[in-house]
């Protein structure tokens, strides 16, 4: 049996050569979601969670960006007093590594596992024999409004079928995140998430309709899909190229296409928005 670090390694000498670390370290934690995930639905009882967020859209959508965490959706209320237990046991029998895992539940029904492998000085990633490599697991428990799909998927050797929500679901959902998410990084104190407007972006070059119900139930307020995208073109004129820059950077191995993606954003919002504002 091959250990986690050699198959990391493996996976990493797939890469360019000039590949950076930041860039690497994402990549690994994509390796790692698919035995994350092709743990979970294979679990009689762990498969009832629902798969959503950005990682969903590259897993099963195919979007051109990297993802770092694992967003699940619990209104099926699954029981989740030994999640941690149970992948920390999947890990240590099939690859032997036992990850640390920390779990922490949030005052908005987020349960939060952050799980700690010590991968990244073998894989000469840090200079520090104890730093982990982390990977973020969040689990919504509030019942959301979504259209349930299951989907075949291999991934990395990893063979499963997850429940996932549709792409119009995923779709209402990062325009929620994108009118209402309080979120603010780097220096420049920006009070959006980079990534939130890079997949908008995608899904509306692809004319992508936003679940309806999901829109008029699950924000803070009811929303139309007009007068979202006409509140989220007033959001778009106050984003600054170079904050977009920031966080977009770190998912991308191609930096020239990014940071002329960046570039072109505000025209290209406009553009694609044409067509949902005439619907």
């Amino acid at each position: 049996m091959a250990s986690l670090t050699q198959i990391l390694q493996t996976q990493l000498s797939q890469l360019d050569p000039s590949t950076g670390n930041a860039v690497k370290r994402i990549f690994l934690k994509e390796v790692l979601q698919a035995y994350v995930l092709g743990f979970l639905y294979n679990h009689k009882q762990y498969r009832s969670l629902n798969f959503y967020g950005g990682s969903c859209l590259r897993i099963l959508f195919g979007l051109n960006r990297m993802s770092e965490d694992i967003d699940l959706d619990n209104t099926q209320d699954v029981v989740l007093a030994s999640l941690s237990e149970d992948i920390k046991t999947y890990f240590r029998l099939n690859l032997g590594s036992t990850p640390e895992i920390n779990t922490q539940s949030s005052r908005n029904d987020i349960l939060r596992l952050t799980l700690k492998f010590p991968v990244l000085y073998e894989l000469q990633l840090s200079q520090h024999r104890d730093e982990n490599l982390h990977l973020k697991i969040e689990i919504s428990q509030h019942h959301q409004t979504a259209v349930i799909q299951q989907t075949p998927v291999i991934l990395y050797g990893q063979a499963f079928v997850p429940s996932h929500f549709s792409i119009e679901t995923l779709m209402a959902g990062k325009l929620l995140a994108c009118l209402e998410r309080d979120f603010t990084f780097g220096s420049t104190g920006a009070d959006f998430k980079a990534r939130d407007y890079y997949d908008i972006l995608w899904l509306m070059q692809k004319q992508i309709i936003p679940l309806g119900e999901k829109l008029s139930s699950d924000g803070k307020q009811p929303y139309t899909l007009n007068n979202a995208m006409t509140l989220l073109q007033e959001k778009v004129k106050k984003i600054k190229i170079e904050d977009l820059r920031t966080g977009l950077l770190p998912l991308f191995e191609n930096r020239q296409f990014i940071s002329a993606w960046c570039d072109s954003f505000h025209q290209n919002f406009s553009r694609f928005n044409q067509y949902y504002l005439s619907l």
